[in-house]
């Protein structure tokens, strides 16, 4: 530990001296003459030269999985293109060849040709004539064919139409469950006309009459019938209000609704044309006046042959 004294006189080995320094030192010097001494003795061996560069020549120098890969794909590039030059070169070639070397029956080939060509030149005068005649012909046929389609469609709808029930006369039906026969139990293409009146009404009267009128000229496939309100007990409100009502039906269903008609037509004056003209604008009726003349004909044919 060293002291006060120490510190301010400086440490021992500052200012004392030994004899085994000295020699120490001695020694040192010594060695290092030795040393010297063989390494001038010893021949200088030259350092090895750095290794060569490698330059650059298009290819990797990698031999690990990642070089190989890489050397492979510019390979198989290489060989790609030159085989196209190669192809390329072919071609060439052969096109040079070929038009240089036309062989004999090739030449009167393309002469037999030619005169072929001349010849359909000379005629061509007369072909749109021929090509006429031909659309003509064609179009004969079509309208033939068209006239016998439609004369088929015709005649399917007339057999169609003949397989519906006459009725011919108005119906009245006195219950419910009549009614709700008179409308699930008819054939599904027949249109059932039902019509909910009060007797005391003028304007239900008027349009009684009007649906007799209309049984003369629809006769087949239009069921015309009647019911008096208070059979189906509906309420004192329909029975005032909703008066004179038309219920549609065609296959079981409920495809048309009029209540009220009195108001519909603006006076309980209305005759049958009214209502006809009335019911063929909602859908209901077929317009006569368009009917095609092959289907009158054939209607009529039909109704004397069943009477």
């Amino acid at each position: 530990m060293t002291t006060l004294d120490d510190r301010l006189l400086g440490e021992k080995t500052h200012y004392y001296c030994s004899s085994e320094d000295e020699d120490e030192r001695e020694r040192g010097k010594d060695d290092d003459e030795d040393e010297g001494a063989t390494a001038a003795a010893a021949p200088e061996v030259p350092e090895p030269p750095p290794p060569p560069s490698n330059a650059w020549r298009g290819m990797t120098t990698n031999t690990g999985p990642k070089g190989v890969i890489k050397d492979w794909q510019r390979f198989k590039q290489l060989e790609t293109e030159k085989r196209e030059e190669q192809e390329a070169e072919k071609l060439k070639l052969i096109q040079k060849l070929s038009l240089n070397c036309a062989s004999e029956s090739e030449k009167e080939k393309q002469k037999t040709e030619k005169e072929k060509k001349k010849r359909g030149w000379g005629r061509s005068k007369k072909k749109p004539v021929d090509e006429d005649e031909d659309i003509d012909k064609i179009l004969e046929e079509e309208d033939g064919f068209f006239d016998f389609y439609v004369k088929q469609r015709m005649q399917e709808m007339i057999s169609r139409y003949e397989c519906l029930p006459v009725f011919g006369e108005v119906l009245e039906l006195k219950s419910g469950p009549e009614f709700l026969r008179a409308v699930d139990d008819e054939h599904k293409d027949v249109t059932v006309f039902v019509h909910l009146y009060d007797p005391g009404k003028r304007a239900c009267a008027v349009l009684n009459n009007c649906l007799k009128g209309l049984t003369s000229n629809y006769s087949r496939g239009f069921k015309f019938c009647t019911l008096d309100v208070r059979v189906v007990n509906m309420t004192e409100i329909f029975q005032a209000q909703g008066v004179p009502a038309l219920l549609i039906y065609r296959g079981g269903n409920l495809v048309g609704n009029f209540v009220r008609l009195g108001d519909e037509f603006k006076s309980d004056h209305f005759s049958a044309a009214d209502v006809m003209k009335f019911l063929i604008e909602h859908g209901h009726l077929p317009d006569q006046s368009l009917t095609p003349k092959i289907i009158k004909s054939s209607l009529k044919k039909a109704g004397s042959d069943s009477d």
